[in-house]
């Protein structure tokens, strides 16, 4: 059956488990009123439709899973709102569209799982604004354009997986700033020119 929109009364509730169920139908726009909640777990269910844009209005949300569905339509600009958010996964849905450049708003987003999705457009040049960020996978998408040389700002990444999209140009030297990094993939792209003597 689906999420009743009434559970967006729970006003008092901090997490919310509804992972490994059936659950299908669309995220109901009323969960935005839930501006205590901290964790929301809702992945490996049949939930389909957009993301609503009030979600952006869960202050408090630190940890959101909704991969493993059949989530379609674009990621709302509105997550750029969530400032307290360290984990987003919203991998192995259908999700289309660009990557907004608010998600480099997330300033304490430590992991970023939006792989095995349909997402294309460049990677945005605001993500180098994620300092805290320690793993970004975006591989098995359709992103295209250069790798933007901002990356070099994201002092703390340590896993970074592109692989499988379509990125063209050149790899930047700033990569060569990212003293942190353990794993980087970049595969399965249209990479050109020289390997950067920085890395």
């Amino acid at each position: 059956g689906t999420l009743p929109s009434e559970v967006g009364s729970m006003s008092a509730l901090t997490a919310l488990y509804l992972y490994g169920n059936r659950l299908s139908g669309s995220i109901p726009s009323e969960l935005g009123n839930m501006t205590a909640l901290k964790t929301m777990w809702l992945y490996n269910n049949a939930l389909s439709g957009a993301l609503p844009s009030e979600i952006g209005n869960m202050s408090a949300l630190a940890a959101l899973r909704l991969n493993g569905n059949r989530l379609s339509g674009t990621i709302p600009s509105q997550v750029g709102n969530l400032g307290a958010m360290k984990l987003l996964s919203l991998r192995d849905n259908s999700l289309s569209g660009t990557l907004p450049s608010e998600v480099g708003s997330m300033s304490a987003l430590t992991a970023l799982y939006l792989y095995g999705n349909r997402l294309s457009g460049s990677i945005p040049s605001e993500l180098g604004n994620m300092t805290a960020l320690k793993t970004m996978w975006l591989y098995n998408n359709a992103l295209s354009g250069a790798l933007p040389s901002e990356i070099g700002n994201m002092s703390a990444l340590a896993a970074l997986r592109l692989n499988g999209n379509r990125l063209s140009g050149t790899i930047p030297s700033q990569v060569g700033n990212l003293g942190a990094m353990k794993l980087l993939s970049l595969r399965d792209n249209s990479l050109s020119g020289t390997l950067p003597s920085e890395v």
